[in-house]
């Protein structure tokens, strides 16, 4: 499938939107998780990947579309991984260092293809992330939400080349159109629960096919 078409979840079908989301629809099990580091190894990294802000483009040093020289040239790798994805393929994942935390990106084609963020400290310019509220999302301008493999992912011209996935899972009842007033209606305590970024549609994300 060309990329192109894989980075487009803020601008086109949920088919297309949790392509990409899998295997983030599901919680990370994979060896490389940050789970599989204790808290002494995390602090001992030298987290030297820049802040932590999350853009359509990545966060800090870590950047849609370099190389892995570059990543590793730039931030400290703490685990470089390759293990079976869910359709079968082969995926390759960085563990990225910053201050105190770690990040997953995952490579296609020896750069990196998109990054999956579920810590709370990484937040976008206006200070949205994992833990963040529905109400907080419904606030940025022509949100909608895109639904596939299980779960909501929630997007907005605002923030081009992020997906926020929402917790719970799917409500009960019609979601044939996921507005900003039908998804008020969700429950209150419906969160973010990760952060997906793939790069803006205006270049910032990676051109070439995905051949693992």
């Amino acid at each position: 499938m060309d990329l192109n078409r894989r980075t487009v979840v803020g601008v086109s079908a949920i088919a297309v939107a949790c392509a990409m989301l899998v295997p983030a629809c599901e919680k990370k099990s994979a060896p490389d998780s940050e789970a599989a580091l204790s808290t002494d190894r995390k602090d001992a990294l030298v987290p030297d990947c820049g802040n932590k802000t999350i853009t359509g483009a990545g966060v800090g040093n870590l950047r849609i579309g370099i190389t892995v020289d570059s990543v590793k040239s730039r931030c400290t790798v703490a685990r470089d991984t390759t293990h079976p994805g869910l359709e079968g393929t082969m995926e390759r994942r960085l563990l990225v260092a910053f201050d105190h935390d770690l990040l997953d990106a995952e490579i296609v084609n020896g750069r990196v293809w998109r990054l999956d963020i579920d810590s709370p400290p990484f937040r976008t310019s206006d200070s949205l992330g994992a833990g963040s509220s529905l109400a907080d999302l419904l606030k940025l301008p022509r949100v909608r939400g895109l639904v596939g493999e299980g779960v909501i992912a929630l997007v907005s011209p605002a923030h081009c080349g992020i997906s926020f996935i929402l917790s719970g899972g799917l409500p009960q009842g019609r979601l044939a159109k996921l507005d900003s007033a039908e998804m008020s209606r969700f429950p209150a305590s419906t969160r973010v629960s990760r952060v997906l970024v793939y790069g803006c549609s205006d270049g910032t994300a990676s051109s070439t096919p995905r051949n693992n």
